[in-house]
């Protein structure tokens, strides 16, 4: 059984938009105050896509480096 929440009702195309992440509270409020703009923290690659790398900084928080960010002197064209 899942449990979900109901986000959106469409009854033209009969759909029914649903939702899980909407039942746990948001894990940006709990982030470290420490985190700011700028900062340096360590994180965990989540996955790596043509585009750059998806970083957990925290338990349900993550964040892009994007492609462009990943080196300064060589050109990446693809990671994967």
């Amino acid at each position: 059984m899942v449990t979900v929440k109901v986000l959106a009702l469409d009854p033209v195309n009969e759909k029914i938009s649903l939702g899980m992440k909407q039942l746990q509270g948001n894990p940006w409020e709990n982030l470290n105050p420490e985190v700011t703009v700028g900062s340096r923290i360590k994180g965990t690659i989540s996955s790596i896509t043509d585009y750059g790398l998806f970083i957990e900084v925290a338990k349900g928080v993550e964040g892009l480096a994007h492609i462009s960010e990943i080196s300064w002197t060589d050109r990446i064209y693809r990671l994967a």
